[in-house]
C-alpha cells in the first residue's frame, strides 16, 4: 500500500494485488486542496501536459490550484495525507503494478481507490495514466509549440480528457472562452467506474493539415471567408483579451491559436499517422525534363500530367521511392509535397488530375462497363490499383513485409475489376460527397463503395482508412469569396452519424476529414470519433443546453430546420442544370420564407438566453453564422433580379366560351430565359443579329440593323453545341415548333456590335446558306418530324417550316461564352404556340424565337423556368421548357375566374402575376 509517510524505495509490489475499491475522492474541500497531482521526475511531456490540463480545469471549477509533485524513485519521502492524482506512469503507479509498456496503442486507465480507514497506512489515489511517447522535453503550458504532437502516443492525456468529462462534468463544445463548461463548486468530489479503453478509431485526423490552426475559425466556428469584417468581429468576439490586456487583433489571434491548439487536443485529434494524398504530384518537376516517355501518352504535358501507369521505369522509380522511405528519406526528399514521415505508411497516389494514359497498355485497362456516375467509380482502377500492386510486390523483393497506402478516389474509387489489390497495401476511401445527403444517388452510390471496401478490407486483413469531404460549403462558395458572399450552414448530423455506424461495423480504423464541417457537427464528429457508439441526438441536446441554455430550444430547432432544408434532395436545382454556388445557397435553399422562420427563431433565442454564457453563445452564433447568412442572402437579391410575369390574354373581364387559351408575358431578368424580345415585328423576311458576350454578361438583339434590347445573362459554359434550327425538344417529342423560313444562318465566335451586321463574312464559324441540297448534307443535318421543306428565300431557296418538323445539327462548333448568330427570318403565319427559330439544345446556351402570335425574342440559358398556371389558386397546368408564354386551360368550368401565372426560375427566385378576372360561359 501505499503509505501515508511511508519510503516508495521500500514499498513491496506484493503488497498490491488486491482489487481497487473504487469510492469518493475529495480533491478540494471548502475552497482548499486535499488532493495532489502526483508526476514522475522528469515526466514525459504527455503527462506533463496532462497534470498541467488537469490543475487548469480543476481550477476553473473550484478556484483552486491543485499542486503539482514530481515524484522520484528511490528514497523520496511521500509527504503529505492528502489523496494522489497520479498522472502518468511514475514510481508510485509502477509500485501499483502499473507500466506504460503494459498499455496498448492509445489506451488508457482511470481507476478510483479509497482509503481504507482500518489502514493507516493506506492512501486515497485517482490513476490516470495511460501509453505515453517517451518523450521528456520541456513543456510550457502557455506555448502550443511545446505541447504533444497531435500522432504522439499521449494516453494520459486522453485519460485526464476522460475523467473531466465523465466525472466532473466538463464539457468542451468549441475553442472559444464560452464553448468550456466547467461546472463551479466549492467542493469537488469525484467518483466513479474505472475505465480501461482506447478510442475506437486509431486516426483521428481534420483540417489540412491537422493542425487545423485558426483555419478552424473559417468554416467551423464561423462561415465567414478570413478577410471579411465578419471574421475578424467574430475571432474578438470569440477570443476576447481578459481584462487587463490590450484589446487588438494581434491579441485575440495569439490567444485564438492556443485555444484552438488546446480544444482539439481535448477532442483527442489525432493517434495514428496514417494519412495518404497525391504523393506522384511532384513527378513532372522531378522528371518532366529526364523521362518524358513516363508520362501520359495522347494527353497535353504540363505540371497536372498523369503517367503511364504501365511503364516499367515508373514502377521502378516509385519502388525506389519506397525503399528510400522505408530507410530513413522523409517526404520532401522525395518530392512529396505534403512531406509524409514514419510511421506513416508510404504513400502511392496518382496526381490530382484527369487525363490517363492512352497508350494501348493502359487503354486496355480501363473499365469502360462504369457505374452511371459522373464521380467516384472504377473506370481506372484496374490502371491505378494494378500500378501500385506491381509497385508494393517490388518493394517486397528488398522490404518484405512493409506497406503502402493508396487512395480510392475519383476515377479509381471502385475495387478493382480483374485481380485482388496486393495483401500489403492499405487504402483510404475517399468520401466524395459525405456532406452532401441531398445529392441522393451520387451519396448512396458512395455509401456503397465504401461497404464495400469494408468487405474487402474484412476478406483480406488490410487497414481501411476514410478520407470524408465535409467542404461542400467552401467550393460551393469559392468563385465568389471577392463577393464576400457567405454559405447556407451545411448541417448533416444525423448523415455523419449514419457514416460512423458503416466505418464501425465495416471496420475502418480511423479517418481523415478534409476540410471540417461547422459546428455543431464539428462536435458530434469529435464524438462519435472517440466512441461511434455515441446517440446523435443525445449529443445534440449536450451541446445546444450547455451552451445556450435556455435559449437550447430555439438553437437546436434552427439547427434541425436547416439540416433538413441541406439534406432534402427536392430543395436543390435538378442535376442536369448548371446552377452557381450563391444562386443553390440563396435562391434554393435560403428562400426568403425560410430566412423569415430563422430570423424569428434568432429572435426568441436573444430574447431568452439572459444569462451567461448563454448570452454570449447567441452573440457568437449571430455574428460568425447568422449574420453571414444574411449578407449572403442579401447580396444574392442585389445580384439576381425576380422575373416579371403578366397575364397578357385573356384580358380582364373577357368572356371566354370552350377552351381559354392564356398568353403570357415573361421577362426573367436573370440568365434564365428570355433575355432580349420584340413583340412587334411585321410579316416578311428580317435580317435578325443576335449577340451574347460572357464577359460582358449582355446580350443584344438587332432586327434589321435596329437594336431593339440588351439583357445580362450568365454563360453556361458550353461549347461546339447541338444545333436544332425550326423546333426543339422537351423529353422525346418536338415542342416550339416554328411556323416560317429560315435562311442564309452564320455563326461567328466573335461579338458583332454597332448595327450587329459586319461587313464581308464577319468571321463566321459556320455559314449555311439552306439553299436545298447545300452544306445541309455536309455537316449532316437530320430532320426529325416532317421532311425537309423548301421555300423562296432572301437569296434562292430558304428552308422552310410548317410547325411539325426540326433540323438538327450534331455539332454546331459554337460556344455560348460570346458569338454571334445572325440569319434572316420570315415569321410567316401567326404562331400558335411559341416557337424555336435557331438554338441549342436541351435548353442549354442560346435561343432565337417567336413568341405566340408574332415577334422575336431572344434567349441564353433558357433552362429551369417552371410556369405554373393557376386558376382560383388551384395549378391547372405547368410548363418546365418551350413554349412557356402560352397555355389551354382545356376543361374550363363555366363562372368566374381569377387567373393567374407562377414562374420560378433556376435561381430559385419567384413571381406570382396580378390576377386577372374573367368568365367562362
Amino acid at each position: 500500500m501505499i503509505g501515508a509517510r511511508g519510503v516508495l524505495g521500500s514499498l513491496c509490489l506484493c503488497a498490491f494485488t488486491f482489487l481497487s475499491r473504487a469510492g469518493e475522492l475529495t480533491l478540494v474541500r471548502d475552497g482548499q486542496p486535499v488532493a495532489t497531482i502526483i508526476v514522475a521526475d522528469p515526466p514525459t511531456r504527455a503527462a506533463a501536459f496532462a497534470a498541467a490540463e488537469l490543475r487548469h480545469h480543476v481550477e476553473r471549477m473550484t478556484g483552486v490550484a491543485l499542486p503539482i509533485r514530481r515524484l522520484a524513485g528511490g528514497s523520496e519521502e511521500a509527504g503529505d495525507d492528502g489523496a494522489w492524482i497520479l498522472v502518468g506512469e511514475s514510481a508510485a503507479t509502477a509500485a501499483l503494478g502499473l507500466h506504460v509498456s503494459d498499455f496498448g496503442p492509445q489506451e488508457y486507465l482511470i481507476r478510483f481507490h479509497q482509503a481504507d480507514r482500518s489502514d493507516p497506512s493506506d492512501r486515497s489515489y485517482l490513476i490516470l495514466m495511460g501509453r505515453d511517447k517517451q518523450d521528456f522535453g520541456e513543456l510550457d503550458y502557455a506555448a502550443p509549440g511545446t505541447f504533444p504532437d497531435f500522432f504522439d502516443e499521449q494516453g494520459t492525456c486522453y485519460a485526464v480528457y476522460d475523467f473531466l468529462e465523465r466525472v466532473c462534468g466538463v464539457r468542451w463544445f468549441n475553442p472559444t472562452d464560452y464553448g468550456v463548461v466547467c461546472p463551479r463548486t466549492r467542493t469537488l468530489t469525484v467518483a466513479g467506474p474505472d475505465v480501461r479503453r482506447s478510442p475506437h478509431f486509431k486516426m483521428r485526423g481534420a483540417g489540412n493539415p491537422t493542425y487545423y490552426g485558426m483555419g478552424y475559425e473559417h468554416g467551423v466556428g464561423s462561415l465567414w471567408d478570413t478577410k471579411s469584417p465578419g471574421y475578424t468581429q467574430y475571432v474578438q468576439k470569440a477570443h476576447a483579451p481578459l481584462p487587463g490586456e490590450p484589446g487588438s487583433w494581434h491579441v485575440s489571434h495569439t490567444k485564438a491559436t492556443r485555444n484552438i491548439s488546446l480544444f482539439q487536443r481535448r477532442m483527442r485529434l489525432g493517434g495514428e499517422r496514417q494519412l495518404c494524398n497525391h504523393s506522384m504530384a511532384g513527378y513532372y518537376g522531378l522528371y518532366g525534363k529526364s523521362h518524358p516517355d513516363w508520362f501520359a501518352q495522347g494527353q497535353p504535358f504540363n505540371a497536372g500530367s498523369q503517367l503511364c501507369y504501365t511503364h516499367t521505369g515508373v514502377v521502378a522509380r516509385v519502388a525506389a521511392d519506397a525503399r528510400a522511405y522505408y530507410d530513413g528519406a522523409i517526404g520532401k526528399d522525395l518530392g512529396i509535397f505534403w512531406n509524409p514521415r514514419l510511421p506513416n505508411t508510404f504513400p502511392i497516389e496518382p496526381p490530382d488530375s484527369s487525363g490517363m494514359c492512352l497508350c494501348d497498355a493502359c487503354r486496355a485497362l480501363r473499365n469502360d462497363a462504369i457505374a452511371p456516375v459522373p464521380y467516384s467509380n472504377n473506370e481506372w482502377s484496374d490502371l491505378v490499383f494494378g500500378f501500385v500492386n506491381r509497385a508494393t510486390a517490388a518493394l517486397q523483393k528488398t522490404h518484405p513485409g512493409k506497406r503502402t497506402m493508396t487512395l480510392a478516389y475519383s476515377g479509381h474509387a471502385g475495387l478493382p475489376t480483374r485481380f485482388a489489390l496486393h495483401p500489403n497495401v492499405d487504402v483510404q476511401f475517399c468520401f466524395a460527397h459525405a456532406q452532401q445527403p441531398g445529392k441522393t444517388f451520387q451519396y448512396r452510390h458512395e455509401l456503397e463503395l465504401a461497404r464495400a471496401w469494408g468487405d474487402e478490407a474484412a476478406a483480406s486483413g488490410r487497414s481501411l482508412y476514410a478520407w470524408l469531404y465535409h467542404t461542400a460549403w467552401s467550393f460551393a462558395i469559392n468563385p465568389f469569396y471577392q463577393n464576400r458572399c457567405e454559405p447556407f450552414p451545411p448541417y448533416t448530423a444525423h448523415a455523419i452519424a449514419a457514416q460512423f455506424e458503416l466505418f464501425r461495423r465495416c471496420n475502418y480504423r480511423g479517418m481523415y476529414f478534409c476540410g471540417l464541417c461547422p459546428e455543431p457537427d464539428a462536435y458530434v464528429v469529435y464524438k462519435l470519433m472517440d466512441d461511434p457508439t455515441q446517440d446523435v441526438d443525445d449529443l445534440l441536446d449536450d451541446y445546444f443546453s450547455g451552451l445556450y441554455g435556455l435559449a437550447a430550444a430555439p438553437m437546436k430547432e434552427f439547427y434541425l430546420m436547416a439540416e433538413r432544408i441541406w439534406s432534402d434532395p427536392a430543395n436543390l436545382p435538378p442535376a442536369d442544370i448548371p446552377v452557381e454556388g450563391l444562386a443553390i445557397h440563396w435562391g434554393w435553399l435560403g428562400t426568403g420564407e425560410r430566412m423569415t422562420a430563422f430570423s424569428n427563431l434568432m429572435a426568441r433565442a436573444k430574447a431568452v438566453a439572459t444569462d451567461e454564457p448563454a448570452r454570449s453563445n447567441v452573440a457568437l452564433f449571430e455574428i460568425g453564422t447568422w449574420e453571414g447568412m444574411v449578407a449572403g442572402r442579401r447580396q444574392f437579391l442585389e445580384r439576381f433580379k425576380a422575373p416579371d410575369v403578366v397575364v397578357v390574354q385573356p384580358e380582364p373581364g373577357a368572356v371566354c366560351t370552350g377552351v381559354v387559351d392564356v398568353v403570357v408575358g415573361l421577362r426573367p431578368y436573370n440568365s434564365t430565359a428570355i433575355g432580349v424580345w420584340d413583340q412587334n415585328v411585321t410579316p416578311g423576311w428580317h435580317r435578325v443579329v443576335a449577340t451574347h458576350d460572357a464577359d460582358a454578361m449582355e446580350s443584344r438583339l438587332f432586327i434589321d440593323g435596329e437594336l431593339r434590347g440588351t439583357a445580362g445573362y450568365l454563360p453556361a459554359g458550353s461549347d461546339n453545341m447541338e444545333l436544332r434550327i425550326g423546333g426543339n425538344w422537351c423529353g422525346d417529342s418536338v415542342v416550339g415548333a416554328f411556323r416560317g423560313a429560315v435562311d442564309d444562318l452564320r455563326l461567328s465566335p466573335t461579338v458583332w456590335h454597332a448595327t450587329g451586321i459586319p461587313d464581308g463574312d464577319g468571321g463566321a464559324a459556320i455559314r449555311l446558306p439552306l439553299d436545298e441540297a447545300s452544306e445541309l448534307s455536309v455537316v449532316s443535318a437530320v430532320a426529325h418530324g416532317a421532311p425537309l421543306a423548301w421555300t423562296e428565300g432572301v437569296s434562292g431557296r430558304a428552308l422552310s417550316f410548317d410547325g411539325a418538323s426540326t433540323v438538327y445539327l450534331p455539332k454546331s462548333g459554337f460556344s455560348d461564352r460570346a458569338g454571334t448568330l445572325d440569319c434572316w427570318v420570315n415569321i410567316r403565319d401567326e404562331q400558335p404556340q411559341g416557337g424555336n427559330i435557331v438554338g441549342t439544345s436541351g435548353g442549354y446556351g442560346f435561343h432565337l424565337l417567336t413568341p405566340r402570335g408574332r415577334g422575336i425574342q431572344y434567349a441564353v440559358r433558357t433552362h429551369g423556368l417552371q410556369v405554373d398556371y393557376l386558376v382560383d389558386g388551384q395549378v391547372v397546368g405547368t410548363r418546365t421548357c418551350w413554349p412557356y408564354t402560352s397555355f389551354s386551360w382545356t376543361n374550363a368550368i363555366p363562372g368566374r375566374h381569377e387567373l393567374a401565372v407562377r414562374v420560378r426560375d433556376i435561381y430559385g427566385l419567384t413571381t406570382l402575376s396580378a390576377p386577372v378576372t374573367i368568365r367562362v360561359r
